[in-house]
């Protein structure tokens, strides 16, 4: 078959990136982190700590003597009403930051990491002259692992991405490279794209954008990424159904067996590639906004 030699590569090249997949799933968890953006912040300086919920802990700071101890005290309080530094005051397991965020363009990055981080927590900001504001609650899901938001201080809200961006970014990284991809594959396997550019297309935005759909809910939904990736690869699975049935059928100028062939390779790769490299590129994009 002139085929045989296309077919083997591919399948190799399926392998390698299923091997990798298996890897980064037996890698270790990501650590958790929270980005924590302030627009207008304090032109003076100025401590931020995230208020948690419960008192208990060893405090993370090592180096005390070079924080202001009237703005450390300022830090503590909320404490009658329950809410308890977590960099400052301390946590059951370690919490990696600092009070003094760093100073970009238009805002200033607060980066807290580590598994001391508290799902529900707020943002306390304390000032050099004395001022204090404090968010309201926020609460920290564990998927994606590395998150991020954005506080305005001037108005003491957070700003949130447009939900329609979201899904629009994911389109952009997982959906056009899915589709280049299988077009490539496509030439390959030698079908003119005259005469089957439209089951080509329809099949694959159709199944493209269920995966957008899923994945959309599946990331605010699901508390860790391996039980993320138990929710996608079924709706994969679906996907790859579909696409073998419309294939088959409305692909033409090729035998239907090369069109079970040309199906089974190309989303078997363009699959992989998605759960290997897109989506998580993609949540990474997302978090950082």
């Amino acid at each position: 078959m002139k085929c045989k030699p296309l077919i083997c590569l591919l399948l190799l090249l399926s392998n390698i990136f299923i091997l990798n997949f298996a890897l980064d799933l037996n890698a270790a968890s990501p650590i958790p982190q929270l980005k924590i953006k302030v627009k207008n912040a304090p032109k003076e300086l100025y401590y931020l700590d995230l208020l948690k919920n419960s008192p208990t802990g060893q405090s993370n700071i090592s180096d005390i003597e070079k924080y202001n101890p009237h703005m450390l005290r300022l830090l503590h309080s909320y404490e009658k009403e329950e809410w308890f530094p977590a960099y400052a005051g301390g946590t059951n397991a370690p919490l990696w930051g600092d009070l003094v965020g760093v100073r970009e363009i238009d805002r200033v990055t607060h980066t807290f990491e580590y598994f001391g981080l508290p799902f529900i927590y707020r943002i306390i900001i304390v000032t050099e002259s004395g001022d204090v504001q404090v968010s309201r609650v926020m609460t920290r899901t564990a998927m994606p692992t590395q998150s991020s938001v954005t506080y305005d201080y001037k108005s003491g809200l957070f700003i949130s991405t447009p939900i329609w961006f979201a899904y629009f970014v994911r389109f952009l990284v997982i959906c056009m490279p899915a589709l280049i991809i299988e077009l490539i594959i496509l030439k390959l396997f030698k079908f003119k794209l005259r005469s089957n550019w439209k089951p080509f297309l329809f099949m694959n935005l159709f199944t493209q954008l269920l995966l957008i759909i899923t994945l959309g809910v599946t990331v605010n939904n699901v508390d860790r990424l391996i039980n993320a990736y138990f929710i996608l690869i079924p709706t994969i699975m679906a996907m790859f159904s579909i696409e073998m049935l419309i294939g088959v059928k409305f692909l033409q100028g090729r035998t239907p067996k090369i069109k079970v062939l040309y199906l089974f390779c190309a989303n078997l790769i363009s699959f992989s590639a998605e759960i290997i490299w897109f989506i998580p590129f993609t949540l990474k994009i997302i978090t950082n906004m």
